[in-house]
């Protein structure tokens, strides 16, 4: 996938795209990048031309009020895994902000 796709993806998501890093956000946690290059780091690799997904998240907030992610393994060359791979992921966070909501509300009683 180009770049100028993967933003596009971005925009269909309605994700906060950042220009510098070319990360995307849902409310302040990360979902995806893109990468021109491919990688070959330990165990954590991606193809050229690739949507990496974030899987995990440090709670520190980064140069643009954020947090970081971590990626983990999750790739997409294509808009059809890519698009799959966002959807979950966002998925996953909604969870997290809901579990957070449940917390607080159970702090109340």
């Amino acid at each position: 996938m180009t770049q100028n796709e993967y933003i596009k993806l971005v925009q269909e998501f309605n994700l906060d795209y950042d220009n510098s890093t070319s990360s995307a956000y849902y409310k302040l946690y990360p979902v995806c990048g893109y990468r021109l290059d491919a990688s070959e780091w330990n165990d954590c690799n991606w193809k050229d031309n690739s949507l990496i997904i974030f899987e995990k998240f440090s709670h520190n907030k980064n140069y643009n009020g954020k947090y970081s992610g971590e990626y983990t393994g999750k790739y997409a060359v294509t808009l059809d895994k890519a698009r799959k791979l966002i959807g979950n992921q966002i998925k996953t966070i909604k969870q997290i902000y809901l579990k957070n909501k449940l917390n607080n509300i159970e702090e109340d009683f």
